[in-house]
């Protein structure tokens, strides 16, 4: 089993889905806190505040389409934050749309790497994406750390 440690952020415009999301997580115990952001600047804005606070940021599920700031944009943004704290390991993302990965998708994915896509399709039970999500945090954060590298 994998230790309990770091913060998960959630960054959703759909409310819904954000609680959802958090509450699953919440049950399995992976993550000390869970910071849930709305649009792409409180993703930033939140991620600034755990860098702050000296407090590991483990996970992010950020959804591509968001106002103010998209999700890709944010991530782009993002390690550029985790650059300009310092910081030696990137923490992993999660990409998570209902539309398909397209050339930009996979080239931000690539730029912000360790990344990974998982499709909100609304077919099937909420659940069957609860898991997907899950599946692929527990993969993610269970890899060796990738550290960062100069923008």
């Amino acid at each position: 089993p994998l230790a309990r440690a770091g913060t998960l952020i959630i960054a959703d415009d759909t409310a819904t889905l954000a609680e959802m999301v958090k509450d699953y997580f919440q049950g399995r115990g992976l993550f000390d806190r869970i910071l849930v952001a709305r649009h792409g600047g409180q993703f930033l804005e939140a991620a600034v505040r755990c860098l702050q606070s000296q407090q590991a940021i483990r996970l992010a599920i950020v959804d591509v389409r968001m106002p103010i700031l998209t999700g890709t944009q944010a991530a782009v943004a993002f390690r550029w934050v985790e650059q300009a704290f310092g910081q030696t390991l990137r923490a992993p993302l999660i990409f998570l749309s209902a539309l398909r990965v397209d050339e930009n998708l996979q080239r931000v994915m690539e730029y912000c790497a360790p990344a990974h896509y998982v499709n909100k399709s609304t077919e099937g039970p909420p659940e069957a994406l609860l898991d997907r999500l899950y599946q692929v945090a527990v993969h993610l954060i269970s890899q060796p750390p990738t550290e960062v590298r100069p923008l």
